[in-house]
């Protein structure tokens, strides 16, 4: 259901670089936007592996700008690693991530999209599940922002 909707999305950040290359053919200096997206693309691969491993707290410092910005859906931004490591550990504290995939990752320049599965147990003891797109710009080998998307009725347990 989310991913249906956000498939346009998705498949126009895929082809971007496809079109790139094809209709501004080789008098546009292409190969620094080549050079990030390798660059983005290896950092985005070890940020995904360490999230599949439940180390979404841990890998904060590491991969998040000190000034970085988050935001879910239209709420409003949170801003700074500090805020985004306190919104983080409140989530964690009221649920248990059992599962996580990452179906896929799309990365474009110095733009990223992550489409995320979560399985989680809330503290009550339900099951509930949450597919989002994680819509991230990276800067200097670290999230500059990312924005969440994601269907809010999925959080009603099964």
């Amino acid at each position: 259901m989310l991913y249906d909707a956000a498939r346009p999305l998705l498949s126009y950040v895929y082809e971007l670089g496809f079109y790139r290359a094809a209709h501004e053919g080789p008098s546009v200096p292409y190969l620094p936007l080549m050079t990030e997206t390798a660059h983005t693309r290896k950092r985005v691969d070890e940020f995904v592996a360490r999230i599949i491993q439940g180390e979404f707290f841990e890998v904060m410092p590491e991969y998040d700008s000190p000034d970085a910005i988050a935001r879910e859906n239209s709420e409003p931004p949170r801003v700074g690693l500090e805020a985004m490591m306190a919104n983080e550990k409140g989530a964690l504290q009221r649920m248990k991530i059992d599962k996580i995939e990452a179906l896929e990752v799309l990365v474009d320049g110095d733009r990223a999209a992550i489409h995320n599965n979560f399985e989680m147990t809330l503290n009550d003891g339900r099951k509930t599940q949450l597919e989002e797109i994680a819509w991230q710009q990276w800067r200097d080998g670290k999230i500059g922002s990312e924005r969440y998307f994601w269907d809010p009725t999925q959080r009603k347990p099964r």
